[in-house]
């Protein structure tokens, strides 16, 4: 009789030595898996403080633009009556350019 109990202690020994050898693998693919995660939340935080950044200079930009407009604006009241006829060429330029700075903004 104690040899079966025995035989039968064994057996559940290697069972279980299987399930704890199983789990342990899963556990180190559920630590690699953090990690990788850790890594893209770490690349999407270094994505939003570059984009951030990029989103002040857009504003930074686009104010400037609005002061450029608004001092053009009021050098062409000052200017002689020749000077203004151009007025709306250096106003298209102007409107150009501030464009192009929205575009750069959006890409």
């Amino acid at each position: 009789m104690p040899e079966k109990i025995k035989k039968a202690a064994e057996e559940k020994l290697a069972e279980l030595e299987k399930e704890f050898a199983r789990l342990t693998k899963q556990v180190q693919r559920n630590r690699d898996l953090i990690a990788s995660e850790d890594e893209k939340i770490k690349s999407n935080l270094d994505l939003i403080a570059s984009n951030k950044a990029r989103i002040e200079a857009y504003e930074k930009l686009a104010k400037t633009v609005e002061e450029n407009r608004a001092r053009i604006e009021e050098l062409m009241k000052k200017v002689p009556g020749e000077f203004v006829k151009q007025e709306g060429v250096w106003k298209k330029a102007l409107d150009d350019w501030a464009e192009e700075m929205r575009m750069f903004g959006q890409t």
